[in-house]
């Protein structure tokens, strides 16, 4: 063999395993990714009824906001479970959590047709959910400490033993 098919034979190896770095390099970084972006692992429920402070916004709002304290993946999608009621205020309140989360595409809002109660409620929304875990909230009970829900979703894959979680008040 010449001089110049061993060169090519030599540069045509070095490509070849340049191929298959940049091939397993972008694999591992996007596993990496998946493994950071938790958004497709993970839906919030914050259930609501009517209370006497509607049509204020304020307790789900602060809801809402204590997410900020838990690490939540980004683009998580949150659904927004309404009890039905026929109150006006309640009505109202709908409203205005319409008009002020219209702009946040990961915020669904939906009210139930008939009174269901709290695990009513959770059903009736329950086949929206595509995701592996789910976080229930109710819209009075807000996180006050900071944790990594990610973390809590890695201990949960790996340890298939647990299958829920409970935040105590």
């Amino acid at each position: 063999m010449n001089n110049t098919c061993k060169i090519l034979i030599l540069v045509s190896l070095i490509v070849l395993l340049i191929l298959v770095g940049t091939i397993v390099y972008f694999c591992l970084n996007k596993n990496k990714e998946n493994l950071e972006d938790k958004s497709d692992l993970l839906t919030v429920i914050i259930t609501s009824s009517y209370i006497k402070s509607h049509p204020l916004t304020i307790l789900i709002d602060s809801v809402i906001k204590s997410l900020d304290l838990i690490n939540l993946p980004k683009n998580t999608k949150i659904i927004l479970a309404h009890d039905y009621n026929n109150n006006k205020n309640y009505i109202e309140y709908i409203y205005n959590l319409k008009k002020k989360y219209t702009y946040n595409k990961n915020i669904n809002i939906i009210v139930r047709k008939t009174k269901g109660h709290l695990t009513g409620n959770i059903r009736n929304v329950i086949n929206l959910v595509k995701t592996k875990f789910i976080l229930i909230l109710q819209h009075d009970l807000r996180f006050i400490n900071q944790f990594d829900i990610k973390k809590i979703i890695e201990d949960m894959n790996k340890n298939k033993i647990m299958k829920h979680i409970r935040f105590n008040k």
